[in-house]
This record gives structure tokens, sequence and C-alpha cells, in this order.
């Protein structure tokens, strides 16, 4: 399974990493929550940067506008999370799907690997390669190896994924796609992409997707969400929200790297991890914008099932950027809610959009 990481935002020290090609330093201010300030850019979309002390290597993401023209203000001010695809964060510019695209159904109901019928896309070929289609069909994934690239699924799924990623599906690739619901209220998808039966499916990779219209857009149990633009979440009236929805992972690796989260509801979070089914262990989530709900970020030690001795553990949450834009507390209560000190989670690098500061877990 391919486990990039983009950029790292290190406070304190005044260096940050290298995401898409821009280097944001950290100047010094009052209480050290100085503002970020861009640095440069350089290097072509889609060329790859080795990450300072990481020993990994990761794609830009491309670059809707010069990064300079969102320039240092003194004193702070600039907000990422306004501007995220200046900053190479993932937005609607630089993630979904492009360019023309065949319609299912429509004069295209098969191809090698899959087939379309009674308004379901079946993949159920090992290795299978479903690429550059649009769909209001829900697509069931019920095969190891498969890459879903560059396809458009737009449809008012109330009670179903967009993607259902069934117990055959590990190793599926899904990349440059759109999904989403048709509007953000009766029309809404339930989820964008789901592991329907939570076994878990694993060596999921989920990179440069833009999801919306959705209740949840991600929910996995382990794999890699990257580079991906997820916001503008629906409701009918009866749904709970969130941008990533973990509910329990029995400690399989789970990677959440470089991702645009806002959750424009008060309930909720960009990113929930809890203890519904299972423990919370081995979570990996740096470098993100997150920003909505209750609280922005649910830290595991919640959930039907908690306290579960010994979990939350390894939870790794460093270098992400909270934001302001829909609340003022980040979440309407707050930025974080249900961390756990100890058992080896890690809290680092942590800030505020505009200002800098950093932010701590209560």
């Amino acid at each position: 399974m391919r486990r990039t990481a983009m950029a790292s935002v290190a406070v304190g020290l005044g260096l940050l990493g290298a995401a898409a090609g821009v280097i944001i330093a950290r100047p010094d201010g009052p209480g050290g929550g100085g503002a970020f300030q861009l640095a440069g850019a350089s290097g072509p979309s889609g060329a790859r940067t080795h990450l300072l002390g990481t020993g990994v290597s990761a794609r830009r993401l491309p670059v809707s506008a010069p990064a300079s023209s969102h320039g240092p203000m003194p004193g702070g001010g600039i907000s990422i999370a306004a501007h995220p695809a200046g900053f190479g964060y993932p937005a609607a510019t630089n993630t979904g799907a492009t360019g023309a695209l065949t319609a299912v159904p429509g004069s295209v109901t098969r191809g090698p690997g899959w087939s379309y019928a009674n308004g379901v896309i079946s993949v159920t070929g090992a290795g299978a390669r479903l690429a550059r289609i649009s769909t209001s069909a829900e697509i069931q994934v019920d095969a190891p190896h498969v890459t879903i690239d560059n396809v458009r699924v737009v449809a008012a799924l109330t009670n179903d994924p967009g993607i259902a990623l069934e117990q055959r599906a590990n190793g599926t690739t899904i990349e440059n796609s759109t999904i989403a619901g048709t509007n953000s209220t009766g029309g809404t998808m339930l989820v964008g992409i789901k592991d329907v039966h939570g076994t878990p499916v694993t060596g999921t990779v989920i990179d440069r997707c833009n999801i919306y219209n959705t209740s949840s857009g991600v929910q996995i149990y382990a794999g890699t969400i990257e580079n991906s633009y997820i916001h503008a979440l629906g409701n009918n009236g009866r749904e709970h929200l969130e941008d990533i929805n973990d509910t329990g992972n029995s400690g399989h690796p789970l990677f959440i790297l470089h991702n645009t989260l806002f959750n424009p509801a008060r309930q909720t979070a960009a990113i929930y991890l809890s203890e519904d089914y299972s423990a919370e262990a081995n979570v990996t989530v740096n470098n993100n914008i997150l920003g909505g709900g209750d609280y922005s970020f649910y830290g595991g030690n919640t959930g039907a099932a908690a306290p579960i001795p010994g979990r939350p553990a390894h939870i790794s949450f460093t270098n992400n950027i909270f934001s302001r834009l829909r609340f003022r507390n980040g979440g309407y209560f707050g930025p974080v809610a249900h961390w756990l000190n100890g058992n080896g989670n890690v809290w680092a690098g942590n800030v505020w959009d505009v200002s800098g500061q950093i932010v701590r877990p209560s």
C-alpha cells in the first residue's frame, strides 16, 4: 500500500515541511504564536519531494495560483484555510474528476471486470480498473486490488454510499474522483466511500478526491486517506455528520494525511475517532486543515464500547491546522474532544489558522 505523507508543519523551531513545493515558516511572535509565512515554491505538479526527517517521498499537488499571491502579512492574518490550494492543500481546483467522462449507463454498461445493472456498478474482477466514467449509480467493489480513477459519482443515495467497499475489496485505490450527493438536504449521499462491513477492508488508498453533499465523507478503518477535499456535508435531517468517520479500527493502521476537511454543521466532527465497536489504535493524522462540527477532532476516547482498557493507543495527531472559518472555536464548542494523553498517543505541532498559535488538547 502506498503511504505518502505530505508536508510536515513543525512548530517552535520555525521550519515547516514542504507541501506542494511550498515551504511555510512560522516567525517568532508574542508567546511563540507568530503567523505562517510563505517561503517559496518550486517544482512542477506531479514532481516528488523528500520530506525532511521522514525518509518518505510525497507527490506535490498542483497549485491553482502561485503561492506568493497569498504573500505574508506582517504580524499574522494569513488564512491558509480560506485559500487552501494556494498553499498546496487540497481544494476544488486540484482534486476530483476532470476532462471528458463516459456516462454509465449509456452507450457503455460493462468493461473488463465490471458491469452495470439495476442502478449498481459491480466491480468483481481482481485488479480491475474503472476509469473516466460519470454515473449516478452506486459503485460496489467486491474484488481485490481494484483501481477507480477519474470517476464522477453524483447521486441522491440517501441510504447508500457512493462507493461501497465489500469484504473482498482489499487493496482498492480510489483517486482523482468526485463523489457527491445532488444537494445538501433531500439529495444527500449517505457516505461517499464506505467499508460497508467493517471487517475491515485493508490497503485502501483514497487520493485526490473531492467529496461533498454527503453525511459522512469517508468511513473506513484501515488504509490511507490523503490529498483529498471533503467539505459541504449534507444532512437529510437524521444523520450525524463527519468528513472522516472511524468507529473503531481494532488496531489496523489508518493514515489521514494532507487533507482539507470542513464540516459546516455544529454537530459531530471533521475527523471522528471513537470506540463504538472496537478499540482505536495506530491512527496517524498529519498535516490536515480541519474545522467545524461540535468539535473538529474526536480523539477516540469515547463511544459505546469506551472506555476500553489501554485504549486509545498510538494515535498520532501532528502538524494540523485548525480553522475558524465556520466557528470561532474551530468546532462549535472547541477544536478537540476525547483526547487521551499517554498510551503512546502523540499531540504535537497543531496550530490555529491565521495566528499560528499552538492548539493544545484540553
